[in-house]
This record gives structure tokens, sequence and C-alpha cells, in this order.
């Protein structure tokens, strides 16, 4: 994945993260998949962004337990 600004300023990565989750997902992400880019599956993705959100969730004193429709316990 890479991205590149208004500035021309461009960042490549295996794993990128906006916002809060930049901060608390990023390094989630990067553990699970740095070195091994070609062997994720779906499903270990969708588990893996089931986590980060998870955390996600738990950090923000506002959130709901729903997420697009799912329901986390």
């Amino acid at each position: 994945m890479g991205c590149v600004n208004l500035l021309g300023t461009t960042y490549e990565s295996s794993t990128i993260a906006t916002g809060f989750g930049a901060y608390l997902a990023q390094p989630i992400l990067r553990d699970a998949v740095e070195g091994r880019e070609h062997e994720i599956e779906e499903q270990e993705a969708v588990a893996l962004l089931e986590k980060c959100m998870t955390v996600l969730w738990y950090r923000d004193a506002r959130s709901t337990d729903m997420v697009s429709g799912t329901l986390y316990s």
C-alpha cells in the first residue's frame, strides 16, 4: 500500500492506518503482517481487523458495540 499527500510526499508500507488507528492498531498490524505479506489469507485478515477494531473500541469511551452490523462481545 502506498499514498501520496498534497505536497507530493510518498509513503509505502505493507500496512497503513490513519487517525487513532495509527497509534493503536498499527503496531498490531505490523506484528502480524510484516515479513509475510503474501502469506496472509482472507480469514486471518478479517480476524486481524476485528482484533484491531476491538482494541480501538475498548479505548474509545464514546463507542457502541456495533461496527458495520457486527456485534462484538
